[in-house]
C-alpha cells in the first residue's frame, strides 16, 4: 500500500463526494504503463487515504517498498 500524502488526501475527500460505508473512494489509478481500478481506503490515525498496490502492477513497474511514485487517479 501507498499513502496518499495530507494536503492531497484532503483535497480528494473533499471533492470526491460519495464514498461508501467504509469511507472508501472507488477510483483509477495510473502508475507508469499500467492503469487499473481499486479503491482509496482512509486511515482515521493518520486523516489519509491508503492506495493498494497490486503485485502484478509493483513487478510491472519495478516497484519496491520505500520508493517515491507518480500516481494519477480520478475518481468515479
Amino acid at each position: 500500500m501507498s499513502t496518499v500524502p495530507p494536503e492531497i488526501s484532503h483535497q480528494i475527500r473533499f471533492y470526491a463526494g460519495k464514498t461508501n460505508s467504509f469511507g472508501s473512494i472507488r477510483v483509477r489509478v495510473c502508475i507508469g504503463n499500467s492503469e487499473w481500478a481499486t479503491s482509496l481506503f482512509p486511515d482515521t490515525k493518520s486523516g489519509c487515504y491508503f492506495l493498494p498496490v497490486k503485485a502484478v502492477i509493483r513487478r510491472a513497474e519495478s516497484l519496491a517498498v520505500g520508493d517515491r511514485i507518480t500516481v494519477d487517479l480520478t475518481t468515479g
